[in-house]
């Protein structure tokens, strides 16, 4: 609830904002089984939206070691800079040239 005030506030309405209308009139009507439905639905989609941000921070947290280390391992790039979001995951990095040994 406080996400779609917020969402609202920034005027940047999403579904959750149709959702939260669509069990405002249901209750109204005194349509307690849709209220519920409606309901029900928006819990298994922000269920499923977690979910796959954390499946997705994982797997990209595991491609940018793994290129990390093949980067590193071929001796022909070495990682300069590398930002991070507030999770700890890898935005943005940046490859140089490392230099030769000849």
């Amino acid at each position: 609830m406080a996400a779609v005030v917020q969402d609202l506030l920034r005027r940047q309405p999403g579904v959750d904002v149709i959702a939260l209308l669509a069990k405002s009139a249901a209750l109204a009507l005194r349509q307690t089984l849709a209220g519920a439905v409606v309901a029900l639905m928006l819990s298994g989609g922000l269920a499923l939206a977690a979910y796959s941000d954390g499946r997705a921070r994982r797997d990209l947290s595991a491609l940018g070691a793994w290129a990390r280390r093949s980067a590193a391992g071929a001796g022909v790039f070495r990682w300069s800079r590398c930002r991070s979001n507030r999770s700890g995951v890898a935005t943005s990095c940046w490859l140089a040239l490392a230099k030769s040994s000849r």
